[in-house]
């Protein structure tokens, strides 16, 4: 398993987790308290989600580290990660919260900061699309896509010196290497 980078370590750690969790916390309780508290839900809890993301990565790694120092010569097994649910649920959920997101703020779209909110989730949503297409698209085809992911490469195209060809390479035998290629392979019956 490779080393998480500076970053997962400095937002990762317990007493920056349980910070971003008390805030969510609070958004949470703030959201359903005051009116229009719900955009600084809507700020705090995807941040929530990313610290909580880089803290499983630094537990996972730990893990995997202390099970490295219990074994001997052998490797520790990766940690498995948890299934995701299959593509088209996820796109249907996702689907549903728009709608009920859009839904709400068309409702209440009198209220001060439900425009700009409606207006910042439009922009935000067609710059996530547009992001997942270049992503998309910057893939290339399927057989460059195989080719990245194999794990041993060609990495020398063409030979260094120049090699004959077979023909020749079988003409410059020794005369004696070539009466045993002509000899009937009587020890192979």
């Amino acid at each position: 398993m490779r080393k998480p980078g500076i970053l997962t370590y400095l937002v990762g750690n317990a007493p920056v987790f349980l910070a971003v969790s008390f805030l969510c916390l609070w958004a949470g309780y703030h959201a359903l308290t005051v009116s229009g508290g719900w955009t600084v839900a809507a700020l705090t809890l995807p941040l929530g989600a990313w610290v909580a993301g880089k803290h499983d990565t630094l537990i996972r790694y730990r893990a995997w580290k202390r099970e490295w120092g219990e074994l001997g010569d052998e490797a520790p097994r990766q940690a498995a990660a948890l299934p995701k649910p299959p593509m088209w649920l996820r796109r249907i959920v996702g689907s549903i919260l728009v709608v009920l997101m859009v839904a709400y703020l068309v409702a209440h779209r009198h209220e001060p900061g439900a425009a700009a909110a409606l207006g910042f989730g439009v922009v935000g949503s067609a710059v996530f699309c547009l992001v997942a297409f270049l992503r998309r698209l910057g893939r290339g085809s399927a057989k460059r896509r195989v080719a990245r992911a194999r794990m041993v490469a060609i990495c020398v195209r063409r030979p260094v010196m120049p090699v004959p060809d077979l023909a020749t390479a079988y003409r410059s035998l020794p005369e004696h290497c070539q009466r045993l290629l002509r000899a009937p392979q009587a020890h192979n019956r």
